[in-house]
């Protein structure tokens, strides 16, 4: 640093004189030999960089919390108009158009200046408010679709990084996507997974069919409120609806006849209005000082309706179950090769806990003193008149992933529905569902793994409430 300065006050020392003593005084003259003062100079010339870069630093992180901001309000914006267009007796696209631009405006976007308003083209179908535009686009998922972008823009003042630029703000920008996606497709559905959220159906797996098990149901639906799983030898003689999107891989394959539909859209709970049934769950949650067991071994046991605390029937005991409804406020637990009957009359049992049927049960049908032999199937009951809710078998307020959990070669049909909107349904280890009769479940997820089978005919009405039609209803949500 100091020689480099040496040089220079010689270039400029060089018109006032040629002699080599008087440039040699000049340059060793001790001002020019002290380098106390080299530290400030850097400093000096570094501070500025220093600072910018500071500005900078700063600007990028209000920067990027501004971006969020903006995409959350394009987000809600654009739902907003979507779903004004849905909810109109005669839908006007200015009108849910206006609608997204207030919602934007609301939340801190600047809109036109006061006194003036939004300009519409018509041609276009597009608004222009301020820094909002609404714009209504060719479907994502189905061209036809009513979809609406809406972008908003924002001016984020430049502080400390203004000192550098000439600039005094930078102009942001961010942009959402809604459409309206009808859920029509497929007719009656048997086997309904409910756990999909209408703005995210694409990141639970519903529904899924593995390791040899199938599905049978000619005359209903598969239907996901998500995504669905189809791998692993899994045969599928049955339509498939799902909300979000389909995967068959590892050899599984749809029977003759069948397809899937991906992308349409999501239904209900069926069961949400069955005021018997959601009075009964809510029982469930209660308390009970009695257990109904049936745990001796090789014993006979005749159980009863009502309420009890758990549920237990194993080691190899028969017990003779009489018609009505078992409300437990704990789990059910049927195994070890343990035979349960079921009365033809039919009976729901109902747990606030998980309802596990495993390890070798045989659940039939059989009244208590009958001649008759048993049959594999179990009945709901088809009236009230024995105190059972007509059409349901088994329902739990469960959320385990295993709520209701048929397994270890368990052999049974089931007529009638198993409820767990909740918590999942899962179907593995050999165990048959063989009924010609109406089976149905309505889970979070539902399971079938194992050589697990399901069959229905599609139920025909023989409970009266067991017939889930698809929902036509439309329903607006993000797509970009």
């Amino acid at each position: 640093m100091v020689s480099c300065l040496n040089k220079s006050i010689g270039r400029m020392l060089q018109p006032l004189g040629k002699g080599a003593l008087f440039k040699a005084a000049l340059l060793n003259a001790p001002l020019l030999q002290d380098r106390r003062g080299v530290v400030a100079v850097v400093v000096g010339l570094s501070g500025p960089v220093l600072l910018m870069s500071a500005g900078i630093g700063f600007e990028l992180s209000n920067w990027s919390v501004t971006q969020v901001e903006l995409q959350r309000i394009a987000d809600a914006a654009s739902l907003a108009g979507t779903m004004n267009y849905n909810t109109q007796s005669s839908p006007s696209k200015q009108t849910a158009a206006q609608a997204a631009a207030n919602v934007a405006v609301l939340n801190g976007i600047k809109g036109v200046s006061s006194g003036s308003s939004p300009t519409w083209n018509s041609s276009t179908n597009t608004l222009t408010d301020g820094n909002v535009t609404v714009a209504y686009v060719t479907g994502v998922r189905t061209s036809s679709d009513t979809t609406v972008t809406v972008t908003v823009k924002q001016a984020v003042p430049l502080y400390l990084a203004g000192l550098f630029m000439v600039a005094t703000s930078r102009t942001m920008t961010a942009s959402a996507t809604s459409e309206i996606i009808s859920t029509s497709g497929g007719g009656k559905s048997c086997l309904v997974a409910l756990k999909g959220s209408d703005d995210d159906d694409n990141t639970s797996i519903d529904i899924t069919v593995s390791n040899g098990a199938s599905i049978s149901a000619p005359g209903c639906v598969v239907r996901s409120d998500g995504r669905a799983s189809f791998s692993g030898g899994a045969t599928i003689n049955a339509n498939v609806v799902a909300s979000g999107s389909v995967s068959v891989n590892n050899g599984a394959g749809f029977g003759s006849g069948y397809n899937y539909t991906a992308n349409a859209g999501q239904i209900g709970d069926p069961l949400a209005n069955n005021s018997t049934l959601q009075t009964q769950l809510t029982n469930a949650t209660g308390s009970a000082s009695t257990a109904a067991n049936c745990t001796a071994g090789g014993a006979t046991c005749r159980l009863s309706p009502g309420t009890y605390s758990s549920m237990t029937i194993n080691n190899g005991t028969t017990a003779y179950l009489a018609p009505g409804t078992y409300v437990i406020t704990g789990s059910v637990s049927c195994g070890g090769g343990a035979n349960v009957y079921m009365p033809s009359a039919g009976v729901t049992i109902i747990a606030n806990q998980s309802i596990t049927i495993a390890n070798g049960v045989n659940l039939q049908t059989k009244d208590y003193g009958s001649n008759a032999a048993a049959t594999n199937t179990i009945y709901a009951p088809t009236d009230s008149s024995h105190g059972g809710i007509p059409g349901v078998v088994f329902a739990t307020n469960s959320i385990s992933t295993t709520a209701v959990n048929l397994g270890g070669g368990a052999s049974f049909g089931f007529d009638g529905v198993i409820y767990a909107p909740q918590g999942g349904v899962s179907i593995a280890n050999g165990v048959k569902n063989s009924t010609s009769g109406c089976s149905e479940i309505v889970g979070q997820t539902i399971s079938l793994a194992g050589g697990a089978n399901f069959d229905s005919d599609g139920c025909k009405g023989s409970y009266g409430l067991n017939d889930f039609p698809t929902s036509n209803k439309l329903v607006a949500t993000l797509v970009q």
